[in-house]
């Protein structure tokens, strides 16, 4: 049977509905302490070329991919046989510093 609606929502870059759905995305998800088993959490910082920036980023679009494919092959399992998942790819400048900063200014 061939589905007749889109597996995933995705929101119109930029609208309303995208922009309130990520604010509370990102809030909600980084809330945990992600000490459970079936989940991961790392952070690091460096400094960077943005050649070397520019390749992270693809190489972080690439992750999504494989994410977004590795769903596609579980999409037909029971769901008892899976669980929702979130994977959070972020990437920008920055200094840790600008937190101890504007920690002073308040």
């Amino acid at each position: 049977m061939r589905r007749l609606t889109a597996r995933r929502i995705q929101w119109r870059r930029g609208g309303p509905v995208r922009r309130l759905y990520e604010r509370e995305v990102k809030r909600a998800f980084l809330q945990d302490d992600f000490a459970g088993p079936a989940s991961h959490f790392s952070f690091d910082s460096a400094e960077l070329s943005e050649a070397s920036a520019r390749q992270i980023r693809r190489r972080l679009a690439r992750l999504v991919r494989e994410f977004d494919e590795t769903a596609e092959l579980d999409v037909d399992l029971a769901p008892a046989d899976k669980r929702g998942f979130g994977l959070m790819v972020a990437l920008r400048p920055w200094a840790y510093w600008n937190i101890v900063l504007d920690e002073n200014a308040h």
